[in-house]
Formats: C-alpha cells, sequence, structure tokens
C-alpha cells in the first residue's frame, strides 16, 4: 500500500503516512474519512485547472505493476484451491483401493483359518469311503439311542459327509495376484505421495525467486520515484499553510500565494484564485486577517474612526473578537465622532456584536439600544437587541426586535439566516427551548 501510495501522488502519500500514524482502529477510520476530504479536494481542484484527476507526480506505470502483483496473488491462489482438490480425489482413490486390497486379504486369511479348522476336525467326518459300521459307531457315540435308528441312514451319512468335506484351499496363484496388487496400490501411494511433495518443494522455490524478484522491482521502483520526487522539487513548491501543494514555480498562483504570506491581495486576485478552484479557508482567513490588521493599524496611527469600525468587522469575520475588544473598550463611548449619528451607531453596535461574540450579553443589550437611541431608524441596532434577547431564552423581545428591524429593511433572508446562526450558536438545552418557539410561532424550516 505505501508503494501503490507513493505511485499515486504526494496527496495519497500523506494520507497514507496520516493514517499510519493512528494507533487504533477508529483512529484510523476517522482520518481516512477527515483527511480523505483533503485528497478529494486537491482532486477536484486538479481536475478543474488540469482536466485531470491524476496528479503530475502520479506514476501509472507503478500503480499498473503494483495492482497486477495482488491479481497474480488471485491467480496462484486459485490454482493451489485446484491442486489441492485433486490431491484430495486422488488421496480418496488410494484410500479406497486400499481398504478393498485389505478386504480382500483379509477374506483370503479368513478362508485359509477356516480350513485349518476344518482339517483339525475328529477322523469321523473326514472320509466318505468309511464302513457303514463304523459310522454307525461314530454316531452312536455323539448321538443318544432313543434317536440313533431314526438318523442313521444313508442320507444322513452323506450330509455329515458334505459338511465335512473341506472347501478348496485357495491357490499360489490367486494368493500371488493378491498380493502383487496390494503392492501395486502401496507403490502407486508412495509415488503420489513423492510427485505432491517434489511439486511443493518446486512451488516454494518459484515463490522464492518471485519474492526476490518483486523485491528488486519493489528497490528499483523506490529509487526512481525518489529520483522523479527530486526533479519534481527542482520545478514546483508546497504551501502547507495555505493546504495547496506541487505548484509550479515562478507560475501566478505561486507569486499569489507567496504574496499572500506576506500582505493581502486584491479582490480581483482572490476571485481568480476560486475560479481556478485553489481557493480554500486558510487561503480567505490569511487575506482576511491582513485586513483586518491594515485597517487597525490604520485607525492606530491615522485615528480614522471608520477604520475601526472595518477592523471590528473583520477580526469578527475571522472569529478573533477579543484581539479588537480592548481598543474598543478604550474608545468607548467614541466622543471623536464628532456628532456624526451614523458613524457613533455603527462604532457602538460593532462593540455589542464584539461583546455578544464574548458572551458578555449585558454589556451587549447596553450598546445596542445606545445604538437604537442614536439612529433609530436604523435596524442594525435592531438585529442586535433581537439576536442577544432569543439567545438568552427571551423569545417574545427578540422577535419583537427583529420585526422592528424588517420594518426598517432587513431582508427576510438575513432574518432566516440570523435565526439559523442563533440556533446553531445554542447550547442543547436552548436548542429544545428556541426550536419549540420557533414551531409555535410558524416558522417552518427545513434544518430544524
Amino acid at each position: 500500500m505505501e508503494i501503490l501510495s507513493l505511485a499515486l501522488g504526494h496527496e495519497a502519500s500523506e494520507l497514507f503516512k496520516c493514517i499510519l500514524k493512528c494507533t487504533s482502529s477508529s483512529e484510523k477510520l476517522n482520518s481516512i474519512a477527515v483527511d480523505g476530504i483533503l485528497l478529494k479536494e486537491a482532486v477536484k481542484s486538479r481536475l478543474k485547472v488540469t482536466s485531470s484527476e491524476v496528479s503530475s507526480t502520479a506514476n501509472k506505470a507503478v500503480v499498473d505493476v503494483v495492482v497486477g502483483q495482488y491479481q497474480m496473488k488471485i491467480d496462484a491462489l486459485t490454482r493451489h484451491n485446484s491442486l489441492l482438490s485433486d490431491v484430495r480425489k486422488e488421496r480418496i482413490r488410494q484410500k479406497e483401493l486400499l481398504k478393498a486390497s485389505i478386504g480382500r486379504q483379509e477374506r483370503v486369511k479368513y478362508k485359509i483359518d477356516k480350513q485349518g479348522l476344518l482339517k483339525d476336525k475328529p477322523q469321523k467326518l473326514e472320509n466318505k469311503t468309511m464302513p457303514v459300521e463304523s459310522r454307525v459307531n461314530v454316531t452312536n457315540s455323539v448321538m443318544p439311542n432313543s434317536v440313533h435308528k431314526a438318523v442313521v441312514d444313508e442320507n444322513y451319512l452323506d450330509s455329515i459327509d458334505k459338511v465335512a468335506q473341506p472347501k478348496s484351499p485357495i491357490s499360489d496363484t490367486e494368493r500371488a495376484r493378491q498380493k502383487k496388487l496390494l503392492e501395486e496400490c502401496i507403490e502407486r501411494q508412495a509415488l503420489f505421495k513423492k510427485k505432491v511433495e517434489e511439486q511443493r518443494l518446486l512451488k516454494n522455490k518459484q515463490q522464492s525467486l518471485k519474492n526476490i524478484q518483486q523485491s528488486l522491482e519493489y528497490k528499483k521502483i523506490a529509487e526512481e520515484q525518489k529520483q522523479e520526487r527530486i526533479e519534481h522539487k527542482k520545478h514546483h513548491i508546497d504551501f502547507p499553510d495555505f493546504n495547496t501543494f506541487d505548484v509550479k514555480k515562478k507560475s501566478k498562483l505561486a507569486k499569489l500565494l507567496n504574496q499572500l504570506r506576506q500582505k493581502v491581495i486584491s479582490e480581483d486576485e482572490l476571485k481568480w484564485l476560486k475560479e481556478v478552484g485553489f481557493a480554500n479557508e486558510a487561503i480567505e482567513k490569511k487575506n482576511n486577517l491582513h485586513i483586518a490588521q491594515i485597517y487597525l493599524t490604520n485607525w492606530l496611527d491615522k485615528k480614522k474612526p471608520w477604520d475601526l469600525v472595518n477592523a471590528s468587522a473583520a477580526y469578527r469575520k475571522l472569529d478573533m473578537p477579543n484581539r479588537i475588544k480592548p481598543i474598543l473598550a478604550e474608545s468607548y463611548p467614541f466622543k471623536f465622532t464628532n456628532n456624526n449619528d451614523n458613524l457613533k451607531s455603527a462604532l457602538l453596535t460593532t462593540y455589542g456584536g464584539v461583546c455578544r461574540d464574548l458572551d458578555s450579553n449585558k454589556q451587549s443589550l447596553k450598546l445596542g439600544h445606545e445604538a437604537h437611541q442614536v439612529t433609530p431608524l436604523n435596524f442594525r441596532p435592531c438585529t442586535l437587541l433581537g439576536a442577544v434577547y432569543i439567545s438568552t431564552g427571551e423569545f417574545g423581545i427578540g422577535h419583537g426586535w427583529y420585526e422592528k428591524a424588517r420594518e426598517r429593511g432587513f431582508s427576510q433572508s438575513a432574518y432566516d439566516n440570523d435565526i439559523r446562526s442563533i440556533y446553531l450558536r445554542a447550547n442543547q438545552e436552548m436548542k429544545k427551548r428556541l426550536k419549540q418557539n420557533l414551531i409555535q410561532t410558524g416558522h417552518k424550516y427545513n434544518w430544524l
């Protein structure tokens, strides 16, 4: 699998290394599910740019070799199972032949033993030419006088002669034939065992040679891939901080990403990155961080109030409200606005939003009400107050403020997005309460 991952390119190799680092099966499955998404994104991005899912570092010939080796193992296993089946059938046949031969020998032995017993019978049963009187005397010795006359006749004597007549012994020819048959059976079985052992030794030898050949091929492939990686690195560069790899040096993409590491890029440049499939969360976050730092630097250096508003909005978007709150707290109550109501309302509202992000709901409500008093016809302070009241469980008051916001120009789609955001940020208990409230007030959302 390691050889295959190397043959498929950098992303597959990195995914294999991540999975290999995991200790338990559950961690490995989680790594496949999570880290595999990055591989999928890289493949999609490559498909948009090069119209191919395969990385430029992939080696199709090596992939075919590795897959072919697994197919060879399957074929060898099939042949092995077929050979085992033939061996079993031959063993059963040999066993049946041996059993039949042993049975014949047992019957021959039984006949010989029976003939020996018959030969040992008393002389009175051996010779039919014995005089009648003598046979009668013999009969008297073995039968009572009371029945003597009834049974001593020629028929009875003939029957005794027939019983006493020994069966003909087995001939030497038949005995020799049976012995030869048994010897042939044993010889065939020995030859069969010898053949099976020779096949096993031959197969082991072939497998050893095959393993040596595979080992040499793998070493050769690994060395070739190593050289390819070295050559590839001469003309490509990785940007792991942006989850972007195998970028051609001196390309437009490489120049933009190098620039982004130092400073902000323009909206058009960011749009181009999205069009070619290389824009991602890490890139956008880095660009927004540059924007936030620019606004904050302008505020600190030039004291332009709208730069403070924009800096606050940028840090909130980055989910970094703690970076801007101390500066807003120092500037409150924003006396430098010079009776510019819209500016003061924007500063109060964004400051209230930062407090809400940090769960300072009481202070957030205070700033929201101040902003509403400054600009009573602006919907933004209303949305801040509505969000804080709903998130604290005062649903009726919160919906009332959102209704005021809609009356002042807040769109229905923006309202729906706000409600969903509040729901997703809430804890489990608050989610249950808010869901029940939304259903009761006629709000029908698929995400509920």
